[in-house]
């Protein structure tokens, strides 16, 4: 007799499939979050993803927006430490916001369009982008080593629609779902691996990619 259930994760992948349930959940509820609301202010969507995200993470959320004057301004943003959101308030007080496509390039996404890793972000860069000592001093006090940034793409109810189609009934019956990318040339496709359990979904999905990974090889 099997001492675990079939879809129960071995003792070395658990550590690493609990991470993964924990911001894969993050990602579905960021995803139902902007595809489910339908509310007059944009910006109120953008609060609840920030919310959800530092409650779990623990660490810095933000989304800016352009104007309609094409600046890129923030909107949203939080930190659970006081002191960092304080100095938050100074940078912004001492930067400038600039147009959405300022140079440079190679670091502007909504140039890129593409969603940039920023692993590590030296003194040098740093420097480059803040206009005085004093804005320096006040990111380096906020510590801000690494980064993520994504573009955000607007669409209207139309658009939304139909992607909706797909994550929809599992929000209500409350289903885990994981999204891979499938290994296809041409149009890039989505594989959703829906799953009676979490740790299920999960380790499916894993499969999935080693197979996958051993076709490529």
């Amino acid at each position: 007799m099997p001492d675990r259930a079939p879809d129960a994760p071995s003792d070395d992948e658990g550590p690493r499939l609990r991470e993964a349930e924990r911001r894969q959940r993050v990602l579905a509820d960021a995803t139902a979050i902007l595809l489910d609301y339908v509310g007059p202010d944009e910006i109120e969507p953008l609060r609840r993803i920030v919310d959800k995200v530092t409650a779990v993470f623990g660490d810095w959320c933000a989304f800016s927006l352009v104007d309609k004057d094409g600046i890129l301004r923030q909107v949203a943003a939080y930190h659970p430490d006081a002191r960092q959101r304080e100095l938050a308030v100074l940078v912004n007080q001492l930067v400038p916001p600039k147009r959405w496509d300022a140079e440079p390039a190679a670091t502007n996404v909504l140039l890129q369009k593409r969603p940039l890793v920023f692993e590590e972000i030296s003194d040098e860069m740093l420097r480059a982008g803040l206009p005085s000592d004093e804005a320096y001093d006040a990111m380096k006090e906020i510590g801000l080593a690494s980064a993520i940034v994504a573009p955000l793409l607007t669409a209207g109810i139309e658009a939304r629609e139909p992607l909706a189609r797909y994550t929809r009934p599992f929000n209500l019956t409350g289903q885990p779902v994981v999204s891979l990318p499938a290994p296809v040339k041409g149009l890039p496709v989505g594989i959703q691996v829906v799953g009676r359990t979490n740790a299920g979904a999960l380790a499916a999905a894993m499969w999935l990619e080693r197979e996958w990974r051993g076709l490529a090889a």
